[in-house]
């Protein structure tokens, strides 16, 4: 739905970040070829800075901070040289769970915490970076209000029936939607283009 590009059997995309480096030994290129990887750096959280144009999202890219190293910092009020790798781990799961819409419950799953902390976490992250906050918040009136969100690009996505039963789903859609369908558009071109550099032979 928002022409994000996926593979299965297997799916490379969703190697799991902590046995990540076991798990990529067991992919093995035929003789001859060569496996390569290749990513954007935080793009989705980049695409919400210049959607919302969040004026500390983007002064943390525009200076080369880290937003994970940040987010973690005000979660677990700490100075920054402070944050461990675990917190920053764990505050990856908050930034990108924002973006993908999910709330305090999922989160506090994902997290291995309560409901309360994780909904702190959210408030944190919000209160540092209010401008995607309030973008997220008219993206979803968009949707409700006209049936559907767009992209830069012209990829819509279109909600024709909207009910008490899935309003929550559909907000969620509508601010995750234009995030990632212009990320996923930026990757398909970089593919394109890398592909026109391979050596032919």
């Amino acid at each position: 739905a928002t022409g994000r590009l996926a593979s299965s059997n297997p799916n490379l995309q969703n190697i799991p970040v902590l046995y990540g480096p076991q798990i990529r030994d067991a992919f093995i290129a035929t003789d001859g070829w060569l496996l390569v990887e290749v990513d954007y750096s935080q793009l989705e959280l980049r695409v919400a800075a210049w959607y919302s144009q969040d004026e500390a999202l983007c002064e943390a890219y525009r200076t080369g901070q880290d937003i994970h190293t940040i987010v973690a910092s005000e979660i677990y009020k700490k100075p920054i040289d402070q944050v461990t790798k675990l917190e920053r781990y764990m505050a990856k799961y908050v930034d990108f769970g924002i973006l993908y819409g999910r709330g305090p419950k999922t989160l506090s799953e994902q997290l291995q915490c309560s409901v309360d902390e994780a909904k702190v976490y959210i408030d944190r992250f919000f209160e540092r970076f209010s401008g995607v906050y309030y973008w997220l918040q008219e993206q979803r009136q968009l949707a409700l209000s006209r049936g559907f969100v767009e992209t830069p690009l012209g990829r819509r996505r279109r909600f024709p029936l909207i009910t008490d039963d899935n309003r929550i789903d559909i907000e969620h859609q509508a601010g995750n939607t234009p995030i990632q369908s212009l990320a996923s558009d930026l990757c398909l071109s970089s593919l394109v283009r890398l592909h026109q550099r391979l050596d032919p032979r």
